[in-house]
């Protein structure tokens, strides 16, 4: 690279940070109020599961543990919940989603390894206390479901393997009001961790990405529908090789396009690079390609930055070998369809990695897990177990002079217009809604960007409309980000969306 490509103002900036994670990051969420929750259980251990002291606390066999990232090496630990019967509730390949009210929901999981079980549990992490209470079980397990956020508060969980280690085909609902799980009338054959999205039409659609299963097409989901109905969807190139791919809503949410980028074969060999869109404001929506990544991969993951550019970082060519991992990261923007190589990491990160955007604008990423760990305390690390946490910091951290979000409500409403205080009022070009972010193999289940229309700026002030339907920006925390005419952001206020 020549020395221009070398500045952080250009290509952004990897900082390995002095300490680790305290588990493996198979799940990880940004919470409300700027804190990181790990989250592994047994995190791919049948040692660790198989011990009498998984989960003990008082040895260092943390489940889960949240991050203070404003403050550094500061964690805190949670609790282990058990089974009436002694047994930890194991929540490694489960899935999660958020609430209205900003708790994490965190259903399914192991029940056994090796054939995998699934578990019909169902956790809530409480922000107050930081800790994880139990609430209405699923009718059945489920390993590896995918787990999404409904415009009507509730939540939708599919697919996973069931209590016994059948697929589920079904769909079901949890309503936060009454803490249970309701069943959908219909079948949905769904490959195991499909990447689904809610579209504005009160639709879901699966993107055709999904982990360890075979070639199963994209399909929409109408759920609006007693029973359920699934057409599918066509175009999508390389359709055999998105296992382990990457799936985003692309900014902002009110375009309706969703993005399929990357991927590899079940037997996780010869990634693609190919990327696809498809847009539901078409009147027969269809996949078309995009411009490819300059690196295919695998494992990777795809982080939508409040630029509204989508950052990808990680993955391999060819499954768990360190020899072609993909270090360099690389950034997509919509308007110009064109990816741009940018910072090369530290630390190879595949199988069991996650990346978040991190309220001001950076993207830590942790985890990583070519084969199964060995050992039962999470120190020292385990070779197979990647606990190093990493931070890219993109071009616009290094920019002198990025706006400010001087004062803003704490709650609004849909169709609201908001008061944002700002410096920098008459120079900018967007403000926008980001979801807050909760991931794990490789699919971002909560992350969209909702364009705020700004109605006027003058004197220091923006007004800017919330969105009306809750289906293009499901009712719970956001972080609220402007960008000037450079396409510079600010760093983000929290703002709880009812």
């Amino acid at each position: 690279m020549t020395k221009l490509a070398e500045d952080p103002s250009v290509i952004g900036k990897w900082e390995l940070l002095p300490y680790n994670s305290e588990v493996l990051a198979v799940h990880a969420a940004v919470l409300p109020k700027d804190k990181v929750l790990f989250f592994a259980g047994s995190g791919n251990s049948t040692v660790r599961f198989n011990s009498p002291d998984f989960g003990n606390t008082n040895k260092g066999i943390w489940c889960s543990v949240i991050w203070d990232y404003t403050v550094g090496a500061q964690f805190f630990f949670p609790n282990t919940l058990h089974t009436s019967d002694g047994k930890v509730i194991d929540f490694f390949c489960g899935g999660e989603s958020f609430l209205p009210d900003g708790r994490l929901i965190e259903a399914g999981g192991t029940e056994q390894y090796d054939p995998f079980h699934g578990r019909p549990d169902t956790l809530l992490f409480d922000l107050k206390t930081q800790q994880w209470k139990a609430t209405g079980n699923m009718a059945d397990g489920r390993w590896y479901p995918t787990l999404i956020a409904l415009g009507n508060g509730s939540i939708l969980a599919a697919s996973g393997l069931s209590a016994t280690g059948g697929g589920n085909t079904t769909l079901e609902s949890y309503s936060a009001k009454t803490g249970k799980w309701q069943t959908l009338q219909g079948s949905a054959p769904l490959p195991l961790y499909p990447h689904l999205f809610l579209l504005e039409s009160g639709k879901v659609f699966y993107s055709g990405g999904r982990m360890d299963s075979g070639d199963v097409q994209p399909a929409v989901i109408d759920i609006t529908k007693t029973p359920f109905t699934m057409t599918g969807v066509t175009g999508l190139s390389d359709s055999g090789l998105r296992n382990q791919s990457a799936s985003v809503l692309l900014p902002p949410a009110q375009d309706q396009k969703v993005m399929i980028i990357g991927g590899g074969p079940q037997d996780e060999n010869d990634a693609t690079g190919k990327v696809d869109v498809i847009n539901f404001k078409d009147a027969a929506p269809k996949y078309n390609p995009a411009a490819p990544l300059h690196f295919p991969r695998q494992h990777l993951n795809a982080v939508l930055l409040p630029n509204r550019k989508i950052f990808v970082t990680g993955g391999s060519l060819k499954k768990e070998q360190g020899n072609v991992a993909t270090l360099h990261s690389e950034t997509y923007d919509p308007p110009t369809n064109t990816w741009q190589i940018t910072a090369s990491s530290t630390v190879a990160r595949m199988y069991h990695s996650i990346a978040l955007l991190l309220p001001d604008g950076r993207v830590v990423a942790s985890g990583g897990n070519p084969n199964r760990g060995t050992q039962v305390g999470w120190e020292p690390p385990d070779p197979n177990e990647e606990l190093r946490l990493e931070i890219y910091s993109p071009p616009y951290m290094f920019h002198p002079g990025r706006p400010v979000i001087d004062a803003a409500p704490a709650k609004c409403k849909y169709g609201d217009v908001i008061t944002i205080k700002s410096a920098q009022a008459g120079n900018i070009q967007s403000a926008s809604l980001i979801k807050n972010s909760v991931t794990t193999h490789s699919f971002n289940s909560s992350q969209r960007l909702v364009d705020l229309p700004i109605q006027s700026q003058k004197n220091g002030v923006i007004e800017a409309e919330v969105a009306k339907s809750s289906n293009l920006a499901p009712p719970g925390w956001y972080m609220l980000t402007i960008l000037d005419k450079e396409r510079v952001p600010s760093a983000a206020r929290w703002i709880q969306l009812q």
